[in-house]
């Protein structure tokens, strides 16, 4: 699922903005696309503050509360790779715009082939981002999965128990060998830590680092061993200064 959040304060101008985005999915069947709106900034940022990432954001500059630019930088403090695109009726942010990085900056009204034309350059880019697939025996299938979208895995009773970031699960079960060899390659990913001897966790996922456990995104408690602390401690620390710059 593709996911597009709108966030303009101005129903107006956010139901333009839905207008376009509902009339481009339509125009473009193959695009699997969900489109999130958001009429207060607010609710946004409370999203982002969770790691609930889309993976488009269409902001509007001049908001109450938190304006498009603060939006875009905590979008930052999470992802340096989401693209971010401005739309606004005024120029005068057009610096700061770029200073988080934006995709486009476009002005009010919309002109739809500008937009359009920013759109199919973020889907392409999307569509051909780096993924790392893993086939995963779950019962008598094979299900291939992306290794960007695993949040934990879990090890119970020689199952692997994988679990996606929309909450889907995989189970793959194991006869004989360890927990590390069952889930490999993950191990050797730079995105994955091992908190505790029956975890492997996705660090994008984290909400929060604890000094015993970490919260994932769906609210799941992983606990972490205390030997291990120390090195995992770094290592997500290291990992969030790679992504925020």
């Amino acid at each position: 699922m593709y996911r597009i959040a709108a966030c303009d304060n101005d129903p107006a101008d956010l139901g333009e903005l839905e207008r376009c985005l509902k009339e481009y999915c339509e125009g473009h069947p193959n695009i699997d696309a969900q489109v999130d709106s958001f009429l207060f900034g607010s609710e946004l940022k409370g999203k982002i503050g969770k790691r609930e990432l889309h993976d488009l954001y269409l902001l509007d500059v001049m908001m109450p509360e938190t304006d498009g630019i603060a939006q875009g930088r905590l979008i930052r403090e999470q992802s340096s790779g989401v693209p971010i695109i401005y739309i606004t009726s005024s120029r005068d942010f057009a610096f700061d715009a770029y200073g988080v990085s934006a995709l486009q900056y476009i002005t009010k009204p919309i002109r739809q082939k500008m937009l359009y034309e920013a759109l199919d350059e973020v889907y392409l880019q999307y569509r051909f981002r780096p993924r790392h697939i893993l086939p995963l025996k779950t019962g008598g299938e094979i299900q291939l999965v992306a290794a960007e979208d695993i949040m934990y895995v879990e090890n119970q009773l020689r199952n692997a128990i994988y679990t996606m970031f929309d909450g889907k699960k995989a189970v793959c079960s194991r006869m004989f060998g360890t927990f590390e060899e069952a889930v490999a390659p993950l191990p050797d990913n730079p995105d994955f830590i091992q908190p505790h001897k029956s975890f492997f966790v996705s660090m994008k996922y984290i909400r929060v680092f604890g000094s015993d456990s970490l919260t994932m995104d769906d609210g799941k408690l992983v606990p972490v061993n205390q030997k291990r602390l120390p090195a995992v401690r770094k290592i997500y620390l290291d990992y969030l200064s790679a992504i925020t710059g």
